[in-house]
């Protein structure tokens, strides 16, 4: 009997440490990025209230010119949109 429950707490304990290191690995904790060209702005960084990214719930911008904008909350949940400035429009 007890040689029965200490095998199943090994598996148990072996399928906590393989579904932790998934989590852990997944690319939905990985911010996404995409770059675009002739922008005022060089970097977006747009937060959202979970992991879905369904609800927005702030937003931070780099600009060009060196100014910073940002409104809402700055969750862990988060994508980033790089650009490259325009030189003529982003001064």
């Amino acid at each position: 009997m007890f040689a029965l429950v200490g095998r199943l707490c090994k598996r148990l304990l072996i399928l906590l440490v393989i579904a932790s290191l998934m989590i852990a690995l997944s690319p939905a904790y990985a911010p996404s990025a995409k770059t675009t060209t002739g922008c005022f702005w060089y970097q977006t960084y747009n937060y959202y209230s979970d992991a879905t990214h369904t609800t927005s719930v702030g937003l931070r911008v780099y600009y060009c010119d060196g100014l910073i904008g940002r409104w809402g909350t700055q969750t862990p949940h988060y994508t980033v949109d790089y650009c490259e400035c325009d030189v003529e429009g982003g001064k």
